[in-house]
């Protein structure tokens, strides 16, 4: 029989005070926490506050010191009123030097970032203000030396230049080394900051590593001897003559050239063997704004070194527009502008030509032969050289032969009476019209228009229009610039689509005028034979180098970077 046992009613008051009690000392504990967890926030904010800024205001002033002294020059030039072109014109000249210095050294790249990291150390080891403002100074400069470089490479460089920023981004390192020390505690700003400047160093120095442990493939080097090999085989000597300016030309210039710079013959001579007394002429004419003859020094000494005599006439660039009213804007058409300063510039042309054919000719130690003639400039230049073809063939010039070589050209002049219309020469005639894959500064439906005015209007028997193309496969890159026949961008590139043309041109002259018709069928063949003429050689790794795009006929075969020229003129 089981027995139940009934426990008492009154004892409820007992279990809701243990409750409560339990409740009671649970919301002590979780108070404490709350406490505890305030006072702990509180002490890292008090130690944040204790600790120096990242960068503060010393250090945020230090680095925009550092990049106007990088940047500074640039932004006075634009103040100053100079065109971008103008303004950027130092810093694409520094990056140009600073790149060709680490071409040949680039573990040179290596010695820059491991000063950068040696800084960084030292100034680590300093107080907090020097640390600061060194760092951030330092960083300052390389940001500026990277913005304009990449500034540079979208407007100019086109990938052509690896090395000169992976060696400015040892500028950031001290920087990073600094923003590194708030890794450890986690600061946000120095994560952040840390992760930009580690990017901004990765990007710059990670293109240039295959240069840098010398895995990349280099490009085709210059043969020994035949088309493209170093000039030869005769030496050469200068000699510079002045010509006077026309009035209005010399009233028209605005100020950024030198009237004694811009009016200048400079004339180079082979020295011949002294049973050869004749020899060619080449009339070289410089793009805008480099009427230096040493712009276009390695040019003129390949030609003069087959034998030719060189004469690279200066002539005014930067000229005001005489004559047209206030916010006049030209107007550009396929190989032709309304540029007014083209006449003035034909002006100072003539003169020099006048000088040239009564004072200097007669002064040579060799007979020029005016039947025999290479004609032929760069940008602007070719411009000027297509506006000089007939006056040539009104005074008998190139009777005999003629080379026209047009290199990355710009528009002649839209006024009939400034370029004449082009007649027939009574020799044989080659004209090799090149345009360049990566060229931002002229459009290439300039020298479509030039190459089919050449082909139709002046009737030459071969006219060849070639599209050189740029080729990154390995190190340093080849990139058709803009600048190709430029002295100081000289590279593998130009030697093979360049210089071995010139070679093959002078060659041809030379053996024209001495009536030596095996060289000049040989010449000849290269010049215009798509076969022999488009090959630009083999990287390291035996890669071909990507070929010159040919066109020799303006029919409905003609690739589209042709049609599409040839239809905005309304073909």
């Amino acid at each position: 029989m089981r027995c139940y046992t009934a426990k008492p009613r009154w004892q409820w008051p007992v279990h809701l005070t243990a409750g409560y009690n339990r409740f009671a000392k649970a919301l002590r504990f979780g108070t404490m926490l709350e406490e505890h967890a305030l006072n702990s926030i509180a002490v890292d904010e008090a130690a944040q506050d204790l600790t120096p800024p990242l960068i503060g205001r010393d250090g945020a002033m230090a680095l925009l010191l550092g990049a106007m002294a990088s940047l500074g020059p640039t932004f006075a030039r634009l103040v100053g009123g100079a065109s971008l072109v103008d303004a950027f014109w130092p810093a694409a000249v520094r990056t140009l030097r600073d790149e060709f210095a680490l071409r040949t050294n680039p573990s040179l790249i290596i010695v820059v970032l491991l000063i950068g990291l040696i800084s960084g150390v030292a100034l680590h080891r300093s107080n907090d203000s020097l640390r600061r403002r060194g760092s951030w100074t330092l960083c300052g400069v390389g940001l500026g030396l990277l913005t304009a470089h990449v500034l540079l490479d979208v407007s100019y460089f086109r990938g052509a230049f690896l090395l000169a920023p992976a060696a400015y981004a040892g500028w950031l390192i001290p920087a990073l080394v600094h923003a590194g020390d708030g890794l450890a505690a986690r600061h946000r700003d120095a994560v952040i900051t840390s992760c930009c400047l580690l990017a901004a160093t990765l990007l710059a120095v990670t293109p240039a590593l295959p240069a840098m442990l010398g895995v990349a493939p280099s490009p085709p080097e210059r043969p020994a001897f035949g088309y493209g090999a170093p000039p030869g085989p005769f030496d050469s000597f200068v000699m510079t003559h002045s010509y006077p300016l026309p009035a209005e030309v010399d009233s028209a210039m605005t100020g950024d050239e030198a009237a004694s710079a811009v009016s200048t013959i400079v004339v180079r001579v082979p020295e011949l063997p002294d049973n050869v007394s004749e020899a060619p002429i080449a009339l070289m004419f410089h793009g805008f704004g480099y009427p230096d003859a040493s712009e276009y020094i390695d040019w003129s000494i390949q030609l003069s070194a087959k034998g030719m005599v060189v004469v690279q006439i200066s002539y005014p660039s930067a000229l005001d527009a005489v004559g047209m009213p206030e916010g006049w804007e030209p107007t550009e058409s396929a190989g032709a502008s309304n540029h007014p300063q083209h006449a003035l510039r034909m002006l100072a042309i003539s003169r020099a030509f006048d000088v040239l054919d009564q004072e200097i000719f007669p002064s040579l130690p060799v007979d020029v032969r005016r039947d025999v003639v290479w004609v032929g400039g760069h940008s602007l230049g070719a411009g000027i050289a297509m506006m000089s073809l007939p006056s040539l063939h009104a005074q008998g010039w190139a009777g005999t032969a003629l080379v026209v070589d047009l290199e990355q050209p710009y528009a002649h002049s839209s006024d009939p009476e400034v370029a004449r219309t082009l007649s027939k020469f009574n020799g044989t005639s080659v004209a090799h019209v090149a345009v360049a894959e990566d060229d931002t500064s002229v459009g290439w439906c300039h020298g479509v228009a030039h190459a089919k005015r050449l082909a139709t209007e002046a009737n030459m028997d071969n006219v060849v229009l070639m599209k050189i193309q740029s080729d990154r496969h390995g190190f340093p890159p080849l990139v058709a610039s803009h600048y190709l026949a430029a002295t100081a961008v000289h590279d593998a590139l130009a030697d093979q689509a360049l210089y071995r043309r010139a070679d093959m041109q002078g060659d041809w002259l030379v053996a024209m005028m001495r009536n030596d018709t095996s060289t000049a069928s040989f010449a000849m063949s290269h010049l215009v034979e798509t076969d022999l003429l488009s090959p630009m050689g083999t990287w390291s790794d035996g890669t071909p180098v990507k070929p010159l795009s040919i066109v020799d006929s303006f029919d409905a075969s003609v690739p589209e970077w042709v049609y599409s020229c040839m239809s905005e003129e309304g073909d």
